[in-house]
């Protein structure tokens, strides 16, 4: 005999759909150069949050560091708008509310020409203009052997990141810090900064 489920199933099922909803979001603030967003997830049971990228940039840019330079889009490259200083890999998190620990997990392809010698991620306001302290607790990746941590600032190093090869890079932070800001209108916003090894 056929029983209509109860109303105890549906009240279930909601709640177990709704949990899982995503209320952080990552954006990409140049959509339309080389480098993309691929995807992404997000666990609210062990408040990890996930994103895989697609780093495909080929300019090189100077940049203060021992190699030189930066793989980073150039004012008047597709998708750099000009009279922009340079287009890094910007991503803008909204945090919609998120507290407590939380995981920031990325899966970056290297998909440009040049190979990596490190890896730098730089924390702003929404608006990029003032440097973020981030209340970051531990990074971890796959490839690279040194973590620097800073303020507003991750540079990983010693290692290569060939071009073709993928990296897992997590970054635990501790949202609570930001509980002054109204979390609807508050985005965490990172900025990619790849150097390829000399001679460049």
């Amino acid at each position: 005999m056929y029983r209509k489920p109860s109303l105890m199933i549906w009240v279930c099922c909601f709640l177990l759909f709704s949990s899982q909803a995503q209320s952080i979001l990552i954006t990409d603030r140049w959509p339309d150069d080389q480098n993309t967003i691929t995807g992404s997830f997000q666990d609210n049971i062990n408040q990890v949050f996930f994103w895989e990228e697609d780093y495909h940039e080929d300019n090189l840019i100077p940049y203060p560091s021992p190699d030189g330079y930066a793989v980073v889009n150039a004012p008047g490259d597709p998708g750099c708008p000009a009279g922009t200083e340079a287009c890094y890999f910007d991503k803008i998190l909204t945090l919609e509310g998120e507290t407590g620990v939380w995981e920031f997990q990325a899966g970056v392809f290297n998909t440009s020409p040049f190979d990596w010698s490190d890896y730098h991620l730089e924390f702003y306001d929404p608006l990029f203009q003032q440097p973020l302290d981030n209340a970051l607790l531990d990074v971890q990746n796959v490839i690279f052997s040194v973590v620097e941590v800073m303020p507003n600032a991750v540079w990983l190093s010693g290692g290569t990141q060939f071009t073709g090869h993928h990296n897992l890079i997590t970054v635990t932070s501790d949202l609570d810090p930001f509980g002054g800001w109204d979390r609807l209108e508050f985005a965490r916003s990172q900025r990619h900064l790849n150097r390829p090894p000399s001679p460049y």
